[in-house]
């Protein structure tokens, strides 16, 4: 897999989170229940850690799903984006189920 393949997937992940958080601050003080998406590259580690808050983040929260992607791991990188991208809108779907 090619180093412009990798950046194409991950960037699918990081619009993913985008769509989901939206351009506000999101933390449940401001926005209920919607969930809320912290993404953190490790260049040293070369590894994407993605907790996904799903009734949005509040301080000392530790209510999230966590995932990793491994960048290093040709063999499940694509796959492991694609987890990502799912867990991603399924939060948001089930913040929007609960809101009807």
């Amino acid at each position: 897999m090619t180093m412009q393949q990798k950046i194409e997937a991950l960037t699918r992940v990081f619009q993913c989170a985008l769509e989901v958080n939206g351009m506000e601050e999101r933390c449940r003080e401001e926005t209920g229940g919607k969930p809320t998406i912290f993404m953190d590259y490790s260049g040293h580690v070369n590894e994407v850690f993605i907790r996904i808050h799903p009734c949005g983040w509040y301080e000392d929260s530790d209510e999230c799903k966590r995932l990793t992607i491994d960048c290093n791991d040709d063999t499940f990188f694509l796959d492991d984006c694609e987890d990502a991208i799912a867990a991603m809108k399924e939060a948001a779907k089930d913040a929007e189920a609960s809101d009807e």
